[in-house]
């Protein structure tokens, strides 16, 4: 098979730092909402692979 031998599984997640991750993300996007302020919100819509 293709790909990475050692994939964590769904129970080995460090899900804490993921969720750290969305909290603040969703505080910066709720600030510039607010502010109208998106165009320098400088949010990349892409998956970051590396987490």
């Amino acid at each position: 098979m293709n790909g990475p031998e050692d994939v964590p599984t769904w129970d080995t997640v460090g899900w804490r730092h993921h969720e750290e991750n969305v909290r603040r993300l969703r505080g910066r996007i709720f600030k510039a909402t607010k502010d109208g302020d998106w165009p320098n919100l400088g949010l990349s819509l892409t998956v970051d692979q590396g987490c």
